[in-house]
């Protein structure tokens, strides 16, 4: 069933948002891309993480996205049976139009549940006779070990869909220029009509309410932003602070929506758990809605540019 709204009250250009479809003169015109950014679950198994799940799944398969952008912090600690259940989650959602890459949490040799003196030689500590392991501390844990390759193919992806160029980075704790130049030549290889899209986990821009902290951003954000401006890019997803935010950047060379998402159920403090659902269409123009787990809303952080320039 289509539920209509009129965009435009002098022709017959009318929009479903059931099925985010344009009609004229009730022939269908264009797909909106609807895409979901989840992020920052830091998920360890407890009754309250396990209904915040549960509460998830309901929201985003109501929504049925065309693409889920899992963008970093999947897990508490990095361990492999917390990966498990995360990837279940997944799995139920469609894991065919999953996408994913890591966040600081979930690299296990950055989140020992042992104190460890600042200024110590993380493989020599962990391999001190008298350490007490717990079980995913092991003797000469490599620092950029993780879990997340036993259930994701690689730390980046790289797709072209018919709808979108997309392109996600590891930034633990930077984004390596080489992936970075990997990432702009793929994005110089894709079609300049298909709309682009970047992810990283360490945000991009600061967010209004919350002081930055060393790591919240990372440290070539500036050039990065401006990179993507110069090739196009539409939108850029983020995450990492544990704030819903979104804004519209523009240059000479073009214009880009950038995305931080909120963490999905952590909701230790006061902060507001949820996920993003961003809707683009053809020509990359981009409306953002936070849907919000703990007062089960949904709110507009960004409207589409052109019907803000109608309205």
């Amino acid at each position: 069933m289509h539920t209509w709204k009129r965009v435009r009250s002098k022709h017959s250009l009318e929009y479903c948002d059931s099925c985010r479809r344009y009609f004229f003169n009730g022939r269908e015109l264009e797909v909106i891309l609807l895409i979901v950014q989840i992020s920052d679950l830091h998920y360890a198994p407890t009754s309250d993480a396990d209904a915040g799940l549960e509460r998830a799944y309901g929201l985003i398969s109501a929504l049925e996205p065309d693409l889920i952008v899992a963008a970093g912090d999947l897990t508490h600690d990095g361990l492999t049976e917390q990966f498990d259940q995360v990837y279940r989650f997944l799995e139920r959602l469609g894991i065919s139009r999953v996408r994913a890459i890591p966040g600081n949490r979930d690299f296990p040799a950055g989140n020992s549940t042992v104190d460890r003196p600042l200024d110590s030689d993380l493989e020599y500590f962990l391999g001190a006779p008298d350490t007490a392991f717990t079980d995913h501390e092991l003797p000469g844990l490599a620092a950029d070990r993780t879990p997340f390759t036993d259930f994701f193919a690689d730390l980046d992806f790289f797709d072209r869909f018919p709808d979108a160029t997309v392109v996600g980075l590891n930034s633990e704790p930077q984004i390596p220029d080489d992936a970075f130049k990997r990432g702009t030549d793929f994005f110089r290889g894709s079609s300049p009509a298909v709309p682009r899209v970047f992810c990283t986990h360490r945000s991009l821009l600061p967010v209004p309410r919350k002081r930055v902290k060393e790591g919240d951003l990372l440290k070539n954000a500036a050039s990065i932003l401006a990179e993507l401006l110069n090739l196009n890019v539409r939108l850029a997803m983020c995450a990492h602070v544990h704030r819903g935010h979104a804004w519209r950047l523009s240059n000479d060379e073009g214009e880009i929506v950038v995305v931080n998402s909120p963490s999905l159920i952590d909701s230790s403090g006061t902060k507001e758990t949820g996920f993003l659902a961003i809707q683009m269409e053809p020509d990359g123009d981009v409306a953002v809605d936070l849907h919000t787990l703990n007062q089960a809303e949904r709110r507009r952080l960004l409207q589409r540019s052109k019907t803000a320039r109608r309205l």
